[in-house]
């Protein structure tokens, strides 16, 4: 009997650790998005120096896209965003919004 305490307890306690651990990645991923947000026009798109671009183009690569890395906003940089965001169901815009660079896990 004391046994099967002890099992439920763990498992009581695993269960505990397991949404708490989700709750902290949902308030992460939602910081992310806020300050992400804070640098957004009406539309969402995000204004980007060369160095916040090539963080997006490494992520980018990291997902396979085949792209270099120059830091430019180019047409293959919004090809690679538009294919990011259908892969992902997110609006294909080709631009990076809060909600792109949060999936890609880009935090500027």
């Amino acid at each position: 009997m004391k046994l099967v305490a002890i099992a439920l307890g763990a498992l009581f306690a695993s269960t505990a650790f397991a949404a708490d651990t989700g709750r902290e990645a949902q308030k992460m991923d939602h910081k992310a998005k806020s300050s992400i947000s804070q640098n957004a026009d009406k539309s969402g798109v995000i204004k980007l120096n060369e160095t916040q671009i090539r963080e997006i183009q490494t992520a980018l690569v990291g997902q396979g896209a085949a792209l270099v890395v120059n830091g430019k906003m180019g047409k293959d940089t919004t090809q690679a965003l538009m294919s990011f965001q259908k892969e992902n169901q997110l609006p294909v815009t080709g631009k990076p919004t809060a909600e792109t660079l949060a999936k890609l896990g880009v935090s500027l």
